[in-house]
């Protein structure tokens, strides 16, 4: 993924999280790039219709996480991210662990 759709994602992805939570998580990427890494928001809101169906594939121990969190008025507000770096990732999130990281 090229910085720029790395930097798209990120921001699109900060879209989806409750404000506060998504303060913290632009904080941590700051200092994660600070550190010559490439931090890529792979998924934030998640629908619970596909919570669940990740539940019952037996890909998730649960019916619904952080990740299905809305407001009152079913705006998405995630409290939780699968922050990744993102040399070692295909853009669909595969792991490629070429660089030997396990």
């Amino acid at each position: 993924m090229t910085e720029d759709a790395r930097h798209e994602r990120n921001a699109q992805r900060l879209l989806e999280l409750h404000l506060v939570f998504g303060e913290r998580i632009v904080a941590i990427i700051h200092e994660m790039e600070l550190e010559d890494e490439y931090p890529r928001i792979q998924d934030a809101w998640r629908n619970p219709d596909v919570q669940l169906q990740k539940f019952l594939a037996g890909k998730s121990k649960l019916r619904w996480g952080y990740h299905n969190s809305t407001a009152k008025d079913g705006a998405k507000e995630a409290l939780a991210v699968d922050l990744l770096d993102d040399r070692d990732a295909s853009d669909e999130g595969k792991l490629n662990l070429s660089r030997g990281v396990s």
